[in-house]
């Protein structure tokens, strides 16, 4: 695997400062042997990760090998997905449990709108 030209630009930052980077618009790293988000922690010396967007366990693992403590934070987007996912859930549990003759929530979206 060969890596870009751009990467030593990294040897400029200072060792042990916090950095942060994203998975936003990338696939997830789909093997370990996939060295590039390596190479770039060791090229940093970055004291503490920021990793925004999706989860990657293996970007994670490679951190935790480094010795860079990271922390993960989900992007806007998939926080919205899990808000609404989670909604969903607990109106169809409220469906389930306080009104059985409903047997989905959409059946609820009349009473909801003030139809009925």
């Amino acid at each position: 695997m060969r890596f870009p030209s751009t990467i030593t630009c990294l040897s400029c930052v200072p060792s042990g400062v916090m950095c942060a980077t994203s998975t936003l618009g990338c696939a997830n790293t789909e093997s370990e042997l996939d060295l590039l988000f390596a190479e770039k922690l060791f090229c940093d010396k970055a004291g503490k990760l920021l990793l925004y967007g999706k989860h990657d366990p293996i970007m994670e693992r490679q951190a935790n090998v480094a010795g860079v403590p990271c922390r993960i934070y989900p992007d806007a987007h998939t926080l919205y997905k899990q808000l609404a996912r989670s909604l969903k859930n607990v109106m169809e549990e409220f469906v389930i449990c306080a009104m059985p003759r409903y047997r989905h929530a959409s059946m609820l979206l009349p009473f909801i709108a003030g139809r009925q």
